[in-house]
């Protein structure tokens, strides 16, 4: 008889925020989240932001659960801009997992909004805009 196959169950989203700085306090495990936003700016496109940092807060998970987060243009007519996968490890489903992941030197090519997903166990949980705005008299490169 051959392995029986188990699927996870994907978690519960309780929160998904960008911030500046995420920091986490030792004693207590309490995160802090300093700068939330949900648009950035830039005057030369392709813009590169030095580092996009996501918390987020999951919760009604069972074991080991894949975790991946990607960025896209809205109408998904490029490469994702950036894949990151993980993995969180739910000791109870009551338990909250909270994470933080960060990617360096994100490449936008041009202004306008931008998606940014997370999916668990192979589902896509939730997505959340990023609009990537271009100050008065941007200058666009030749990509």
């Amino acid at each position: 008889m051959g392995k029986k196959r188990v699927e996870h169950q994907a978690p519960d989203v309780l929160a998904m925020i960008l911030a500046d700085t995420v920091l986490q306090e030792v004693a207590t495990g309490k995160f802090f989240l300093q700068g939330t936003y949900s648009h950035i700016t830039g005057a030369t496109f392709p813009l590169v932001y030095p580092v996009l940092t996501l918390y987020f807060a999951i919760t009604n998970g069972h074991g080991k659960t894949p975790v991946k987060i990607r960025l896209i243009d809205v109408d998904e007519s490029r490469n994702p801009i950036f894949e990151i996968d993980g993995m969180v490890d739910f000791a109870d489903p009551l338990q909250v997992c909270e994470t933080v992941f960060s990617a360096r030197g994100v490449q936008f090519p041009l202004p306008g909004q931008y998606r940014l997903q997370l999916f668990c166990a192979g589902q896509l949980l939730r997505e959340r805009r990023l609009q990537v705005v271009a100050l008065p008299g941007s200058q666009m490169k030749k990509l």
